[in-house]
């Protein structure tokens, strides 16, 4: 522990980001965490899908739909006045991203066999 009682993992987590946006919308530094949370929990979540859906109707599709979704939260997430749109937003931006972060070895794979 350093001299101001915070262990190492604390220093990481704390942000200029994450202190200024729990300024903007009120709330504590560790309720502000919970949007970088849902973002990872959407990541997560949006893997399981992204995969079987690319196999059944095509990889440029699933890009094209994912990358216009996930366009549309993130721009939801920077205008919404409140915490608990971002907090839904910053799921949504996880889940639309995964698609390409979860079948781009596939793709990969596809054009280097042909």
């Amino acid at each position: 522990m350093d001299p101001s009682g915070k262990t190492l993992l604390q220093c990481a987590a704390d942000s200029m980001a994450n202190s200024k946006a729990s300024e903007e919308f009120g709330v504590s530094k560790v309720a502000q965490s919970l949007s970088t949370a849902m973002y990872l929990f959407g990541v997560g979540s949006g893997a399981i899908f992204a995969g079987p859906l690319s196999e059944s109707v095509g990889r440029n599709p699933t890009y094209l739909v994912s990358t216009f979704c996930y366009l549309c939260f993130v721009l939801g997430t920077a205008l919404t006045p409140s915490f608990g749109g971002q907090v839904v937003c910053r799921y949504f931006v996880g889940l639309f991203s995964s698609a390409t972060l979860g079948i781009n070895g596939a793709s990969v794979r596809t054009n280097s066999t042909r």
